[in-house]
């Protein structure tokens, strides 16, 4: 499963992947903040820093979205994370990883419908690939 988690958080943390949003903007919190604990592999610190950007900016979809996913994936709390995701996609619906981190969610609770179709929506927002690749 580690394979999996280091995947799945290469893919959420913000590393370049075109599902992540980035926050630009004026704050004091951001994802290159972040994402510094999570190289770090400090997911206390992590933690503690997305619960304030929560607080700090509740209507920002892409702190929900880091929130959750380290509720998720780090501490497996799938109640909240639940609740924090279901937070994210509802500020930004048009956001292809928050409906795909709700879908793994949705699966790790057994809830199979609701994860095809949270996966389907994430599919749904992702941009096709040129011909090119």
């Amino acid at each position: 499963m580690r394979g999996l988690q280091a995947i799945a958080l290469s893919l959420l943390a913000g590393f370049g992947h075109p599902l992540t949003p980035f926050a630009f903007g004026q704050s004091e919190y951001s994802e290159a903040k972040i994402r510094a604990y999570w190289n770090k592999h400090d997911w206390k610190g992590a933690l503690q820093y997305a619960k304030a950007w929560t607080q700090g900016e509740p209507n920002n979809a892409t702190a929900w979205f880091q929130y959750c996913t380290l509720l998720n994936i780090e501490f497996q709390d799938s109640s909240e994370a639940l609740n924090a995701m279901l937070k994210a996609v509802n500020l930004r619906p048009n956001f292809p990883a928050a409906w795909n981190g709700l879908g793994i969610i949705y699966m790790r609770r057994a809830q199979y419908g609701n994860a095809v179709n949270a996966f389907q929506r994430a599919v749904e927002q992702v941009p096709p690939l040129s011909e090119e690749c």
